[in-house]
């Protein structure tokens, strides 16, 4: 293959050698195999993909945008859909947990730039409790992800103490969701109902419209013979994600089971 530039006025004619080495090399661009800001030692460890900057504002390497869609869609343009469709990225809402991306690059609003989906990645992290191991988007926030207890990004290694911290994460753990969790919590008054419930939840076929679980369970029973001389139930109010993950504990509620009567002469 020879590679040598044309002076001014002689006639252009590519070899086909040449002209393929620039097809290869757009498409290593266009896959993410380098960047014009310079690669990343990180980007061998990553999967990588095209968003479109749809934030409606210059957006920063770094950057975290929430999937939104994606360009063009199977009934735009289904070969190129084929071939591996862009992106649409947007600010995170919360309502987008587990589907974001890191962008490699800048991009301005509507430019389109590579970024990380899967594997290791470099990102700002709003750490507020150094007991956190994972991360998330922050809703409103397009500058970083939020650290918890359970998230898309399991955080490798970070700045030391809270607050805006940077951090390698690794994205790709499946986040749950509870937004609209099914309800198996008992009223006060099925104590006086000797039937047992039949409702179930299965975290493979949960009831329609819903996402994660909500339960109460007794926790114990308590009666104080020097008290008020009441049997009292206890419980805590459980939720799970739609993965089965436990996400809170309530603190204990108390039910009145008896109360103590006068004897009857």
């Amino acid at each position: 293959m020879t590679l040598r530039k044309v002076h001014a006025g002689e006639p252009l004619r590519v070899p086909a050698s040449t002209w393929n080495a620039f097809i290869d090399t757009a498409r290593a661009y266009r896959e993410g195999l380098f960047s014009v800001a310079g690669p990343s030692r990180l980007r061998g460890r990553a999967a990588t993909v095209w968003v479109k900057n749809a934030s409606g504002q210059q957006r920063n390497r770094f950057d975290v945008l929430a999937v939104q869609g994606v360009v063009p869609t199977p009934s735009e343009d289904q070969d190129s859909f084929a071939d591996g469709p862009v992106l649409s990225g947007d600010v995170p809402t919360g309502q987008d947990e587990g589907r974001f991306v890191i962008l490699l690059e800048p991009a301005a609003d509507g430019e389109v730039a590579p970024a990380v989906a899967a594997g290791l990645a470099v990102v700002k992290v709003n750490i507020t409790d150094t007991r956190h191991g994972y991360a998330d988007v922050k809703p409103g926030d397009a500058g970083q992800l939020a650290s918890r207890a359970v998230g898309a990004a399991r955080i490798l290694w970070a700045e030391s103490g809270t607050g805006t911290k940077w951090a390698l994460v690794r994205l790709g753990r499946p986040a749950g969701t509870c937004g609209s969790p099914a309800d198996m919590l008992p009223a006060a008054a099925d104590f006086e109902t000797e039937a047992a419930q039949t409702d179930t939840w299965e975290r493979e076929s949960p009831p329609a419209n819903t996402d994660g679980l909500t339960i109460r369970i007794q926790t114990r029973t308590a009666y104080n013979e020097a008290g008020d001389q009441k049997l009292y139930a206890y419980f805590r109010q459980l939720k799970f994600d739609s993965t089965g993950l436990l996400v809170s504990v309530s603190a204990e509620t108390r039910v009145v089971v008896d109360v103590p009567e006068a004897c009857q002469s």
